[in-house]
């Protein structure tokens, strides 16, 4: 689905007193204002401000185009805190042209590789459990496998990866590391 959506994130100083003491605030586009944005309470007395727009409307990166973007939002916040708190960096624009739908509903749940599960296992679900025991084991070790295991994990890819030719061959070379890192 392609929404074109773009942000804009820059970082500002805060104090506790701002947005009356509130986390934060969201602005949502929707139909007829493609436009959107937050702010979120940080760490270290900071605030993030986000600018979003969509469908083709685009958050400037420059600080007047910036604060006309965030006057023309439904709520003051976001405008008030950037005109309130020093930038305590540059802005940075993210593009995200198309959201993916994964179906992860339709995989069957690893959960049935604990004999204690109750539910039907499908045939070659114990060659697979075992293979996915060693890919943890080796990910532990091996940081390209970590970081793929990290990424299906997080449904930014699909578990397919975890089968590539390529990280089979890592996965019974680095797994034996990891158990005898585990042993020792």
């Amino acid at each position: 689905m392609r929404a074109g959506v773009i942000y804009v994130c820059r970082p500002y100083s805060r104090d506790p007193k701002q947005l009356d003491g509130r986390v934060g605030t969201l602005i949502t586009p929707y139909p007829g204002k493609p436009r959107g944005g937050a702010v979120l309470r940080q760490e270290g007395d900071q605030f993030v401000v986000l600018l979003a727009g969509m469908l083709g409307t685009e958050p400037p990166t420059d600080e007047s185009g910036m604060l006309t973007f965030a006057d023309r939002l439904a709520s003051p916040d976001l405008a008030s805190v950037m005109r309130e708190s020093t930038p305590l960096g540059d802005p940075v624009k993210y593009t995200f042209p198309e959201s993916t739908w994964h179906h992860y509903e339709r995989l069957s749940t690893t959960d049935l590789r604990f004999p204690e599960a109750e539910g039907k296992r499908r045939p070659g679900a114990a060659l697979i459990n075992a293979y996915s025991d060693r890919y943890r084991a080796a990910a532990s070790v091996d940081p390209v496998l970590g970081k793929t295991f990290l990424t299906v994990a997080n449904m930014i890819d699909t578990p397919s990866k975890l089968l590539a030719p390529s990280h089979v061959l890592r996965v019974f070379r680095s797994a034996g590391k990891a158990v005898r890192q585990v042993a020792e």
